[in-house]
């Protein structure tokens, strides 16, 4: 359990620090929230809801969500329990909001579950723990010292103050001096998890040795623990080198059997830094692909509506997580680059031409303009879309620029330039494998055809909650 400890520690750590170490100046002017809503791949209604409140509002929700992701972390790991249920319900918290404000598929799920670590059986079985006498007395006196340390820190750090009826706030800090706190952090981070592993693996040699009945029990509990200790503080040492990299000289100062070893594991993405929205996305702007397909090439040309991605002004946003639309993700991630760095556009006009019916179900079917028939050309326009207000008049939720920009030429299906990009690419061209006739092709198949009815956000949450009410019916607990 302290190894998922110190995976969530290092998850929430990191993403708080990079957002100042790297993040731009919209961290440090504490107007990032101002333009994140807007600009998040998929966002939700409460995306625009949470875009229309006032910029001293969202720089006072930025300083708390800095200090929760670099502050509260250290308590993770604090021996008082109050503590650690602060840090629990902070982190949830803070992940909630953020899967209601933002379609980031099933990652803040995750991170709860992660968060899970902080709590103990009793309060998951709901047992009050007796807090009376000195000890409850010193733990709650130490509760409120953080508190407030915690509260006179973002005061002072970010000159948080009453301005115009509102809370009004700016860094009190310099990039140098946050450089300076990152060199004694990192080091005093990897201090404390160690410390808390050491502690941790002491426990579980003494309990090793006092629950054995016997001798020769004793020792093989003691061998298999001291394996086990073994294998996890490879673990833990291994997981310094991605995240030391938030201080150059902390990383310099790890032996070198530690990057020798990480270096193969990062290759094959089994450790990483978990440096996460850091980047700010449409820092020019939001920018939107829209497709468009016709019969002739003089139009009309109609256009090609996603499930979840923004096209239509007029069409609220949707709540996708913790499904993961990756089409409508890729095609968000698209805007904001150049059709060279996204071959798969091609593809996907190719295979719109065609009138493929595994691709044509990844759209909005309802609103297909060419179901009867396949476009005889495709083509794809960048536009410019912002959020409307709360007088946005006519009921949009978007507003789109007049201005549009050539992103996909115009392609039919017997296009050369298209037909020879897709062949040196093996899409189209090479044999294509022979399917065997099985019962569980066939099984796969029907399954597929039945839940290509069921709205996909919806159904991965049936699964889910199905699965907690089976686990729950069992007659015991479903964190046991």
């Amino acid at each position: 359990m302290l190894l998922v400890r110190w995976l969530l520690f290092r998850l929430t750590f990191a993403s708080g620090m990079l957002k100042l170490l790297g993040g731009g100046p919209a961290w440090w002017g504490l107007t990032a929230l101002e333009t994140l809503f807007e600009n998040h791949w998929l966002p939700t209604p409460l995306s625009w809801v949470a875009h229309q409140l006032p910029a001293p509002a969202l720089r006072t929700v930025l300083v708390a969500v800095l200090v929760a992701q670099i502050a509260v972390p250290v308590l993770f790991f604090a021996p008082v329990r109050q503590l650690r249920l602060f840090a629990f319900w902070t982190q949830v918290a803070l992940q909630v909001a953020a899967m209601l404000t933002g379609n980031c598929s099933f990652y803040h799920i995750l991170v709860i579950v992660l968060c899970l670590s902080l709590v103990d059986d009793d309060w998951l079985q709901g047992r009050r723990q007796a807090g009376a006498g000195v000890p409850g007395l010193l733990a709650t006196l130490a509760t409120l010292v953080v508190y407030g340390a915690l509260l006179l820190g973002a005061v002072f750090l970010f000159e948080l103050r009453l301005d115009y009826g509102g809370l009004a706030a700016r860094t009190a800090f310099t990039k140098s001096d946050f450089e300076e706190f990152a060199q004694k952090a990192v080091p005093g981070s990897i201090a404390l998890g160690a410390a808390a592993f050491l502690l941790a693996a002491a426990e579980a040699l003494t309990s090793a040795l006092m629950d054995s009945p016997g001798l020769c029990s004793a020792l093989d509990a003691i061998w298999k623990t001291l394996v086990s200790v073994a294998v996890a503080a490879l673990v833990f040492g291994v997981s310094l080198v991605p995240f030391s990299s938030l201080d150059a000289a902390t990383q310099g100062a790890l032996p070198t059997l530690l990057r020798d070893v990480a270096g193969p594991l990062q290759q094959h993405r089994l450790l990483g830094q978990y440096g996460l929205f850091h980047e700010l996305a449409g820092a020019g702007g939001r920018r939107e692909l829209i497709l468009e397909g016709a019969h002739s090439a003089s139009g009309p040309w109609k256009e090609i509506e996603f499930k979840y991605k923004p096209g239509d002004v007029a069409a609220a946003p949707s709540f996708a997580s913790p499904h993961q639309p990756r089409l409508d993700w890729q095609m968000s991630l698209a805007a904001a680059g150049k059709l060279s760095d996204n071959p798969w556009m091609s593809a996907l006009a190719y295979r719109l031409l065609t009138g493929q019916a595994e691709v044509i179900r990844l759209l909005d079917v309802k609103r297909y303009p060419f179901v009867a028939k396949p476009p005889k050309y495709v083509r794809a326009m960048k536009h410019g879309y912002k959020f409307t207000g709360w007088k946005g008049g006519d009921g949009s939720w978007w507003s789109r620029s007049d201005i549009r920009q050539d992103y996909l030429p115009v392609y039919t299906a017997q296009d050369k330039a298209l037909l020879e990009l897709l062949t040196s690419r093996k899409i189209i061209g090479h044999p294509e494998q022979v399917k065997e006739d099985s019962w569980l092709v066939g099984l796969l198949e029907q399954l597929r055809r039945f839940f290509d009815h069921w709205e996909p956000a919806r159904l991965v949450w049936a699964v889910l909650l199905a699965c907690w009410a089976v686990d729950l019916t069992r007659g015991r607990p479903w964190y046991r």
